[in-house]
């Protein structure tokens, strides 16, 4: 579906309304959870299994909107679902089994670093495609990855010992090290910051496109390096980064149908119609709900209950870097 002339100008994605919920309310509702769990942390159990159930496991169960929703989706993808599920599975127990949880969630941890980083580049990307000047700078692209990278180091630098309860050991990462690259990200930010000024003296600013790059470095500066608490940093991305995503795959849905009936795939076309973005959220929660109760009340041993909630984010990994860039050749 195009995209409406007014908005290309405006540099939104869809409209005013959907690109301010889907940048100020993802990171709104991320910081405002944070802070009420930091004001009163006895509230942490509670903001974590809203965020599982109501956004960490609908994400996935969002991935597989675009995979096996739809006869069109299932035949591009049909290796993603019945195949690759399988070598993940193996490859998640052997590293519980070669190197025990910790190993695992080390894994995971700097995985889902990479994910999150790579996710926010390509709206990044999506957003600047709308700008009359499309070309990417090196100021933004610098301060783009230097911000996580030092929250990354910062974060490897501290040491800590377990995330959400499970042991965890990261890189051994020196201190000086991480200040080395904190004071080059602040340095690429400052020049960022300077760059979107003189843009914006010329008449070429895109105000959607920076205000999403601002809340990547906010988000990421926050989540991984000013926050002390592994956990409550992981809490605040991986609220934003849930939101975000779901927004993002109603986005693509949406343009691939609009608001026509479509006789192939009539149940997703209905579901990505304007306005329907909370039926989607509903059915990707009723959906993955059923998935990951099933999981529960099949596995009662712990130790393989983690590795396939591992795999599932594995796979789920794997699978997001596939599709989108298949879209993007697709489009091309």
């Amino acid at each position: 579906m195009a995209i409406a002339e007014t908005a290309l100008a405006a540099g939104w994605l869809k409209a005013r309304s959907f690109d301010l919920r889907f940048i100020l309310g993802t990171a709104g509702l991320a910081l405002g959870s944070a802070a009420a769990v930091a004001s009163a942390p006895r509230l942490f159990p509670i903001v974590l299994l809203a965020d599982l159930w109501l956004l960490s496991y609908p994400h996935v169960a969002a991935t597989f909107t675009r995979l096996c929703f739809d006869r069109q989706g299932f035949e591009r993808h049909h290796l993603l679902v019945t195949v690759l599920p399988s070598f993940v599975l193996i490859g998640t127990a052997g590293l519980s089994f070669a190197g025990g949880v910790w190993l695992s969630m080390s894994v995971y941890f700097y995985w889902q670093w990479f994910h999150y980083t790579r996710q926010s580049w390509g709206i990044a990307k999506a957003y600047r495609r709308l700008v009359l000047r499309p070309q990417e700078e090196w100021a933004e692209r610098l301060a783009f990855a230097l911000v996580p990278l030092w929250g990354v180091l910062q974060r490897s630098a501290r040491g800590p010992e377990t995330l959400l309860g499970f042991e965890i050991r990261l890189l051994p990462v020196p201190q000086v090290l991480a200040d080395i690259v904190g004071i080059a990200a602040a340095l690429a930010l400052a020049w960022w910051i300077l760059d979107r000024l003189i843009a914006w003296r010329e008449g070429r600013l895109s105000p959607m496109h920076t205000l999403y790059v601002a809340s990547h470095h906010v988000m990421f500066a926050l989540g991984y390096g000013i926050v002390v608490s592994i956990d409550l940093g992981w809490l605040t991305l991986n609220i934003w980064h849930n939101l975000q995503y779901l927004g993002f795959v109603w986005l693509a849905n949406h343009r691939r149908f609009g608001d026509r009936p479509s006789a192939e795939a009539p149940f997703l076309a209905t579901l990505s119609r304007s306005g329907s973005g909370a039926r989607y959220a509903l059915v990707c929660i009723g959906f993955a709900g059923t998935a990951y109760l099933a999981i529960q009340n099949l596995v009662w041993l712990l130790p393989a209950a983690a590795i396939l909630y591992q795999t599932i984010n594995f796979h789920h990994y794997i699978v997001d870097a596939i599709i989108w860039r298949r879209g993007r050749r697709a489009a091309a």
